[in-house]
């Protein structure tokens, strides 16, 4: 944060000092607990190894303790989805599972949602022009995966997010 990023990604093991500079600034927390869960339930699956799958499982608790005292420490709004798309199957199309974890771990599930729409619209664009460039079919996938989860999460679609 010191230097100057736009994103810290995974953040496992960050602690209150780390929260409180990131509080401070204008950068973002992108933790993607699902890549951990992933590989924690579908490691074996994938071939990898038995010791790594228990430093998976070790990770997990880190990186699932990290964001839970994020989110009590009031930096839900500082906190984008992520998935690390590509980095283990499956990935693609993996936010919903981001968002579920995230209310498992202390937000609401609107606070979950603009995780995933306006906080992660609001990380791209801190990342600087022309990055993280959304076309229109993947606009129209991010539609469905948000209407999916709010009518499994039982949301009313009362609010609007912005």
């Amino acid at each position: 944060i010191h230097a100057g990023v736009d994103t810290i990604h995974h953040g496992k093991g960050m602690d209150d000092e780390c929260r409180e500079l990131l509080r401070q600034s204008e950068c973002f927390y992108v933790p993607t607990v699902m890549k951990y869960q992933a590989l924690v339930d579908d490691g074996a699956r994938y071939g990898r190894p038995a010791e790594a799958l228990a430093e998976f499982a070790a990770g997990l608790g880190v990186v699932r303790a990290s964001v839970a005292d994020s989110i009590a420490a009031g930096l839900a709004d500082r906190m984008a989805a992520g998935s690390d798309a590509g980095n283990l199957p499956p990935s693609h199309g993996s936010t919903v599972r981001e968002i579920e974890l995230f209310v498992e771990l202390g937000m609401s599930p609107f606070q979950a949602l603009r995780s995933a729409t306006s906080v992660a619209a609001r990380a791209a664009d801190a990342a600087g022009p022309g990055r993280h460039r959304r076309r229109s079919p993947r606009r129209a996938r991010s539609a469905s995966v948000v209407a999916t989860f709010v009518t499994d999460a039982g949301c009313t679609g009362r609010r609007s997010v912005s």
